[in-house]
């Protein structure tokens, strides 16, 4: 069996805050196989995008602690700043939400382009000039010798991602993570930018975790999924299996959530209730107070992670069962 490209177990980060201790990631395991997308999929809150911060030492003023996160044979727990800087960008590389927020207003496509080939390769500026405009190629920016001299604000949210997608790609890292790549774009944008991304790490065999809300992208873009709830990971699998057949009452909701063109609804499927707040979560299943399947156990103990069948895994001390 292949060994996986990134490992992570039991992964916590807290928060000490005036209000308490707030657990944005409890004990949450995956892993990336090479040339895989993994989705990471969950409501606002519920720590998807903290447990990867983590991974990259980005966390300000959180306390991370695991007991495996590796990259390769590279235990990233154990890196001082100066070793993760070399291996940020140049071996795993983040897209951000954001992409005005992401780019510096003040400076030129170019120059942003250039400082990651700067910091994390030996090129000349002939060859540096020349990277430039292959990624902006690959990224599908037209006339890409002169738009290196534009600056942010002469390229709308679709071109300004597909900017970040060139930045996080300059160095041939190999595992992108995504986190909400196409939020702020409209619905054909957000498209193209997904099937930008999946062809590139398809192509050239890269690895990518993608982080969203959304299960419809998670069902046509990933191999394989993490569903996350306040914090805790309730269910991963391969994609089509916990698609199409959710062991987990929390992953069941949230596919009832989606609208179905082809169905006469009178009303939308909610789930019931709110997230609890990260600083005062329930004593046992964190999603009991709003499951319909909860019973007494579930309000006072929490259920440990079960391993299924074809590699699926959930937490639940009652799950949906097959058929």
């Amino acid at each position: 069996m292949q060994r996986p490209i990134l490992e992570v177990k039991n992964l916590s980060t807290t928060f000490h805050t005036f209000r308490g201790v707030i657990h944005a990631v409890s004990g949450v395991s995956f892993h990336l196989n090479e040339g895989e997308i993994l989705g990471i999929v969950g409501e606002s809150g519920s720590g998807k995008t903290v447990a990867n911060l983590s991974l990259l030492h980005l966390v300000e003023g959180g306390v991370v602690q695991a007991d495996v996160m590796r990259y390769q044979d590279i235990d990233l727990s154990s890196l001082k700043e100066k070793e993760m800087e070399k291996l940020r960008g140049a071996e795993i590389s983040m897209i951000f939400q954001d992409p005005m927020s992401s780019l510096n207003p003040l400076y030129t496509i170019g120059h942003q382009i250039e400082e990651s080939l700067k910091l994390h390769t030996k090129l000349n500026r002939k060859e540096r000039r020349a990277r430039m405009i292959d990624l902006l190629s690959k990224v599908g920016i037209s006339d890409p010798e002169s738009r290196l001299k534009s600056y942010p604000f002469q390229y709308s949210g679709g071109m300004r991602q597909r900017i970040i997608i060139a930045i996080a790609l300059a160095v041939n890292p190999k595992i992108i993570i995504a986190d909400e790549p196409t939020t702020a774009l409209d619905v054909t944008v957000q498209a193209q930018v997904l099937r930008l991304l999946t062809d590139l790490i398809h192509n050239e065999s890269r690895s990518m975790i993608l982080i969203t809300h959304d299960l419809g992208v998670v069902s046509k873009t990933t191999d394989r999924v993490v569903v996350m709830y306040a914090g805790k990971a309730m269910e991963s699998g391969i994609t089509k299996d916990v698609i199409h057949e959710p062991m987990h009452p929390y992953t069941d909701g949230l596919l009832r959530s989606i609208p179905r063109f082809h169905e006469n609804q009178e009303r939308l499927y909610q789930i019931p209730g709110m997230v609890p707040r990260a600083y005062d979560l329930p004593k046992g299943c964190r999603f009991e107070p709003r499951c319909p399947k909860a019973q007494p156990i579930c309000k006072n103990e929490e259920p440990p992670v079960r391993k299924m069948s074809n590699g699926r895994e959930i937490a639940c001390f009652f799950p949906i069962s097959k058929g």
